[in-house]
C-alpha cells in the first residue's frame, strides 16, 4: 500500500505543553515552523515522511471536563520524521513541522455553521465526522466520497476567516491535491473570487504618449468583466465628496400625491459604488480606473480612505475605518433595496467575509469600512503636466508603481514616414532626436515625447503639419521647454506663431538639431526597443 497523503493527528494529555504552546501561538504561516513530536501507539504502518497530517487539539482528562484551551482543529503539518515500532501496538515516534495554525480551533460545529455545503462531502473523515468518536492519535484517511480533505479544508478557512492562499503559500502541493471551493463544482457560485496577479492599488506612469491609459485600459480587458470596472477622471476641482459620496439634491415623485418633490440624501461616489458591489458580490472581482489620478490632490480627495489602501497579504485593508454617521443609511439601504440583491446573494456574502448570517454582515458594514480582496483600483499619473498636485510619500508607498519607458512600443511607427516641407522624415528618428535635445538641454525624463504623444492615426501627409504645429510645439513652447527655448529652437527669439511659420517652411531646421540626415527616410535605423505594444494595430 502506498503512504497517505493525509492522517489526522490528535494530541490528548500526553502532549498538554505543546497544546498550550500551538494555542498560544498567532494565528497565520508559521516563521519557522513549530516542530513537534509525539509518541503514541497503533499508528499506520503505511506512515512516511511527507505526508500532511491535520492537526486536532484534544482533552487533557478522560472525563468529559472542559480544558483551557478550545478542543477542534487547529493547524497543517508535515511528517519529516517516522520512527515506527516493531509492531502495530508498540510505541511509534512521530515528528511533524507545523506550517499553518488557524485562527481558532475549528470543532464540527463551527464546520457545519460555516460551510454547510461542504460538511457532506467530509462527513466520514476521522475527527470531524458524524459517527466518529476514536481517540487514536494518529489515522489515516483513506479515499471515500464523503472523505473530501479539500471540503474540510475549505471549511476551515471559512470558520476561522483563513485565506487557503496561505496554506499554499507553505504548502504548495496541496493547490493541486485538493479544491478550493465545494460550491462551484456542484453548480452553485463561487463564494471567493480568483486572485489576479496584479497588484491590487497599481499606478501606471511615465512621460505623456508613452500608452499607460492604454496598456492599463488593455489589462483591465483581460481581467475583469465590462460590468465591473468602473472609470473616473480627477481634475483640479474634484474633491472627497464625489469620489465617495455625500449628500446632494435628489427629486422623485410623491406616490400620493403624484409631485415631484426634491430633498436630500447620500448619493454614493465611484469609490463606494465600486466597494459595496464587491462587498456584496465576493464571487466576483471589480475595478475602479482612476485616469490623471494627481490632477486633483490624492490626499484630500481619498480622505480617510486613504487609510484603506494598506492591504494585507490576502488584498484585505489592515485597518478598517469608522463609518460616518450620514453614511450609514446609504450602505444598508443598498445593501437592503438598491443593490438588487437577492437572499441567496447576500447569505453567500457573508458565508465568503465569515459571517454567521447576512444581518451580522450588515451591522459590520455599517459600522466599518475595510477593503476587501476582490476590489482593484488601479491609476494613471503623469507628473509631466502643468498643475498637478504632489503626492506625498505616505500616499505612494501604498502602491506598486509601473513605469511606462520613453520608447515602449515605438515599433509601432518605426517605419511610420511623413513629409515636411518637401523633406521625408522617420517620425519615431525626430522624437527622438528632439527627446536628446531636451535631454541635453537638462530636461526631466518625464516630460520627453512618448511614442504615442502623437497618435499613429495622423502620421501621415494630410495631417501631420498641423497636429504637429498644434501639439508637439505648443506643448515645447509653452510647457516643457519654456525655460529652455533657447536650448530648443534655433531662432531663439521667436514667438510660438513665428515657430509655426518656420516649421512650415523650413521644416525640423527650425530645432538646434546639429545633424539632421539621421532622421530622413532611408537612412539607417537605431535598433527600435521591445515594444508592449505590438499588437495595437491588429
Amino acid at each position: 500500500m502506498s503512504a497517505p497523503r493525509f492522517v489526522t493527528m490528535r494530541l490528548g494529555k500526553d502532549s498538554v505543553d505543546d497544546i498550550r504552546a500551538i494555542d498560544a501561538r498567532k494565528g497565520g504561516i508559521q516563521e519557522p515552523p513549530y516542530v513537534l513530536a509525539v509518541t503514541c501507539k497503533q499508528v499506520p504502518r503505511t506512515l512516511a515522511t511527507g505526508c500532511f497530517a491535520i492537526l486536532w487539539l484534544g482533552s487533557d482528562n478522560s472525563k468529559g471536563m472542559a480544558t483551557d484551551w478550545k478542543q477542534g482543529i487547529r493547524a497543517v503539518a508535515k511528517v519529516i520524521e517516522v520512527d515506527l515500532g516493531a509492531n502495530h501496538n508498540d510505541d511509534s515516534n512521530i515528528t511533524v513541522s507545523i506550517g499553518y495554525i488557524f485562527g481558532k480551533s475549528i470543532n464540527k460545529i463551527d464546520l457545519i455553521d460555516s460551510y454547510a455545503n461542504a460538511y457532506k462531502y467530509f462527513s466520514e473523515l476521522p475527527l470531524v465526522g458524524l459517527n466518529d468518536y476514536s481517540n487514536q492519535t494518529i489515522r489515516e484517511i483513506e479515499a471515500g466520497p464523503r472523505k473530501d480533505v479539500g471540503a474540510l479544508l475549505s471549511a476551515c478557512g471559512r470558520a476561522s476567516s483563513s485565506s487557503l492562499t496561505d496554506i499554499f503559500t507553505v504548502y504548495p502541493e496541496l493547490k493541486d491535491m485538493i479544491g478550493s471551493n465545494y460550491d462551484t463544482e456542484h453548480g452553485e457560485q463561487d463564494d471567493v473570487a480568483s486572485v489576479i496577479e496584479h497588484p491590487r492599488n497599481y499606478i501606471f506612469f511615465g512621460a505623456p504618449g508613452t500608452g499607460k491609459s492604454y496598456q492599463l485600459n488593455k489589462l483591465a480587458k483581460e481581467c475583469f468583466p465590462e460590468k465591473n470596472v468602473r472609470r473616473v477622471t480627477f481634475y483640479p476641482d474634484y474633491t472627497y465628496s464625489q469620489f465617495v459620496g455625500c449628500f446632494k439634491p435628489y427629486a422623485y415623485q410623491d406616490d400620493t400625491t403624484g409631485e415631484s418633490v426634491i430633498t436630500y440624501r447620500f448619493i454614493l461616489g465611484p469609490f463606494l459604488e465600486t466597494y459595496l458591489a464587491a462587498v456584496a458580490h465576493p464571487a466576483q472581482n471589480y475595478l475602479l480606473i482612476v485616469e490623471e489620478i494627481n490632477r486633483a490632490n490624492p490626499a484630500a480627495t481619498f480622505g480617510d480612505v486613504f487609510q484603506l489602501l494598506d492591504r494585507d497579504a490576502d488584498g484585505r485593508s489592515e485597518y478598517g475605518i469608522a463609518v460616518p454617521f450620514e453614511m450609514k443609511d446609504a450602505i444598508a439601504n443598498y445593501w437592503l433595496i438598491e443593490g438588487d440583491l437577492s437572499y441567496d446573494d447576500k447569505e453567500a456574502a457573508a458565508r465568503a467575509r465569515g459571517f454567521a448570517s447576512q444581518q451580522e454582515m450588515l451591522g459590520y458594514i455599517t459600522s466599518e469600512l475595510k477593503l476587501p480582496p476582490n476590489m482593484y483600483i488601479w491609476a494613471t499619473m503623469n507628473s509631466a503636466d502643468q498643475g498637478v498636485f504632489p503626492m506625498d510619500t505616505a500616499f505612494k508607498r501604498r502602491w506598486d508603481f509601473k513605469y511606462m519607458d520613453i520608447d515602449d512600443g515605438s515599433a509601432v511607427i518605426a517605419d511610420k514616414v511623413v513629409t515636411v516641407a518637401g523633406q521625408s522624415i522617420v517620425w519615431d528618428k525626430l522624437r527622438r532626436a528632439i527627446n536628446d535635445l531636451m535631454a541635453d538641454n537638462k530636461i526631466n525624463e518625464d516630460k520627453l515625447l512618448g511614442p504615442f504623444f502623437v497618435s499613429p492615426d495622423v502620421l501621415n501627409d494630410e495631417r501631420f503639419v498641423d497636429v504637429f504645429k498644434d501639439k508637439v510645439l505648443l506643448y515645447l513652447y509653452e510647457d516643457a521647454g519654456k525655460m529652455k527655448r533657447k536650448g530648443l529652437f534655433a531662432d531663439e527669439a521667436a514667438t510660438y506663431s513665428e515657430l509655426c511659420k518656420q516649421f512650415e517652411s523650413d521644416g525640423v531646421s527650425v530645432f538646434k538639431i546639429s545633424d539632421f540626415s539621421d532622421i530622413e527616410a532611408g537612412a539607417s535605423a537605431d535598433p527600435s526597443t521591445v515594444s508592449l505594444f505590438e499588437n495595437l494595430e491588429e
